[in-house]
């Protein structure tokens, strides 16, 4: 559509998937796909995340629409932005791949409308890593960059929670990071509004990142839920500390380390699952600080000043204990800074990220590809060893099969 300009502009609804080329898959999931792709005449790279085809009869997931409504009402320089939402006249090679089990994708055409057969996709703007993907892959951050990393998520989550959203999945996979460390924060379809008066699910945030009231069961919580989540994002940067299978799990992990004195769960004591998970537990003192300082000496590193403290502000198993956004930004953790890092500035001697674009995804793909070769390599080496073993024993029994050899010389 033509602006008053005369220039071509992209708005929300325009059905021109044709304009871009996608390049190559670089996430997947529950909601469908997330490539990136380039636009065919300007050659500007996006990533288009498709949600779902329009023929389904469950319609559009509620989820995408709230991630729609948080990408268009948002707008920070560290969240992700949306540059519109186009849709595929037909489905692709990818639809078929997922709708049809057996890979027999009809190609029967829906004469109601001309993108009955179509999907949905949401321009976004490409990142070239996450963090996620840059852990998997070795990459070494800095306290620099860790700090610079973390000041930005904050002031990020500053925005969205000053106007009343909720993230509820952070986690590192949903932080994106270029090559010169600007962060963008990604995936909204958890995202919530606190001005409604609808009941919140318990059932959000990846398991790993989840905050003990969830756990519990509760469903009127608020922001804190994001900032329990950023704690564990702080430490080591996305190392989990509580890494379970079952929430039964974690909240034992939890309790462990952050304790279960009177004023760590007099907070939550009134949660539905509380008496299940913690009503028989002995009183057990906080142990995070002297784990973080065994944990640094035994890898002969030092904190940085602040660090354990911010940290412990952030784990409070009580919410109303949890720092918030500002007073995290606050803490005598960004007020020591670097004399590179000057607030509200990049840092000057930040060595920018040169690996190649690095998404969980692909690390984890190279990942299994590593370990595939190990096993092949393995494999081989086997069968050289076996082919050798028989060589061997092929002789052997050649040996045993030939008459003794006459002596050279006759003695008497």
């Amino acid at each position: 559509m033509a602006d008053d300009n005369g220039t071509n502009s992209l708005e929300y609804g325009t059905p021109c998937f044709e304009k871009y080329t996608k390049v190559r898959c670089i996430g997947a999931g529950t909601y469908g796909r997330v490539y990136e792709a380039k636009d065919r005449v300007s050659g500007e790279v996006v990533a288009l995340k498709k949600i779902k085809t329009l023929n389904e009869s469950e319609g559009v997931p509620v989820t995408t629409l709230r991630e729609i409504v948080a990408l268009k009402s948002l707008r920070h320089p560290n969240l992700v932005g949306m540059k519109g939402i186009v849709v595929s006249k037909q489905k692709d090679e990818d639809d078929e791949d997922e709708d049809d089990p057996k890979g027999g994708g009809s190609t029967s055409q829906d004469t109601r409308s001309d993108y009955a057969n179509g999907s949905i996709f949401l321009v976004l703007e490409f990142v070239a890593h996450d963090l996620t993907g840059l852990l998997q892959s070795n990459h070494s951050f800095s306290d620099l960059a860790i700090k610079y990393i973390m000041r930005q998520l904050l002031e990020g989550l500053q925005y969205m929670h000053d106007r009343d959203v909720l993230h509820r999945d952070i986690k590192t996979s949903n932080i994106l990071l270029t090559p010169a460390y600007v962060v963008k924060l990604a995936d909204y379809g958890l995202a919530r509004t606190l001005r409604s008066n609808s009941k919140l699910t318990n059932k959000v945030v990846t398991l790993w990142y989840r905050a003990p009231e969830l756990l519990l069961g509760s469903t009127d919580y608020d922001a804190s839920v994001d900032m329990w989540s950023v704690g564990l994002v702080l430490l080591f940067l996305g190392r989990p500390l509580f890494a379970a299978k079952t929430e039964a799990e974690q909240m034992v992990k939890i309790t462990d380390v952050c304790g279960t004195l009177f004023d760590d769960v007099n907070g939550i004591s009134h949660l539905p699952h509380y008496d299940k998970f913690l009503g028989s537990d002995k009183a057990r003192a906080s142990d995070l600080r002297r784990m973080m300082y065994r944990k640094a000496m035994e890898r002969n590193v030092t904190l940085p000043h602040g660090f354990i403290e911010l940290l412990d502000k952030l784990l409070q198993i009580d919410p109303k204990r949890r720092f918030n956004p500002a007073q995290a930004l606050n803490s005598d953790y960004f007020k020591v800074h670097h004399p590179q890092l000057v607030p509200g500035d990049a840092p000057t001697m930040l060595p920018p990220i040169t690996e190649a674009n690095c998404h969980e995804m692909a690390a984890r793909k190279l990942k299994k590809e590593g370990s595939q070769a190990v096993i092949n390599g393995a494999d081989l080496n086997k069968k050289k060893l076996h082919d050798k073993a028989n060589a061997v024993l092929s002789v052997v029994e050649h040996t045993k099969k030939r008459p003794p050899s006459k002596p050279l010389y006759v003695t008497d």
